[in-house]
């Protein structure tokens, strides 16, 4: 049989995720210049929670790509926003091989275009969460769009005193984590 697996020509054939959302909130598009194809993520992203409620793509990509598409789109499915901010191409590779299994060398660009969409469109809506930012205090977590008066109101209802804390309750600190050292600040100052 090889290592290419039957299942990409199956899965290829009945792609269920593909075609456009109007409720998408998140878009994000990457290109292949070695073959000319595109893939374009659409996710929509709910409250509370933030999380994927429907995802759906666009390609004008091969067998390979549509599948690496279907697979990660059918993997991000309801799952929280503060679970995929991390994603890395290799753990989005893991996961595509896993469910078709190993890509061709000359293919893994197919694969590849897929996962910079997916982290396109992530990067999407963080930046759309900052533009929204219309709060009188700082920005802190600019991943999630928390700001400084929602940080100290979670400290004070629920005597808050740890980072993980203040995570758990407002998502703070659950992306990148840049804002960590300015939530501890946060935290120092309203438990003094």
């Amino acid at each position: 049989m090889g290592i290419y697996p039957v299942e990409i020509n199956v899965r290829a054939a009945s792609p269920s995720f593909s075609g456009s959302t109007d409720a998408a909130n998140a878009i994000g598009t990457a290109a292949s210049f070695t073959c000319g194809s595109f893939v374009r993520f659409g996710l929509s992203i709910e409250e509370p929670g933030l999380v994927v409620s429907d995802i759906k793509y666009q390609t004008n990509g091969c067998g390979f790509a549509i599948a690496a598409a279907q697979i990660i789109a059918g993997s991000l499915l309801r799952r929280k926003l503060t679970e995929l901010h991390g994603l890395q191409l290799d753990e989005l590779f893991v996961i595509a091989e896993t469910g078709i299994g190993e890509f061709p060398p000359a293919r893994r660009q197919c694969a590849e275009i897929c996962f910079q969409a997916v982290q396109a469109a992530l990067a999407n809506f963080r930046a759309s969460r900052v533009a929204e930012f219309t709060g009188e205090k700082a920005l802190i977590c600019s991943c999630f769009g928390v700001g400084e008066e929602s940080i100290e109101r979670a400290i004070d209802q629920g005597s808050l005193i740890t980072v993980s804390e203040v995570t758990e309750r407002t998502n703070a600190g659950a992306g990148c984590g840049s804002c960590r050292m300015m939530i501890e600040e946060i935290l120092g100052s309203r438990n003094d």
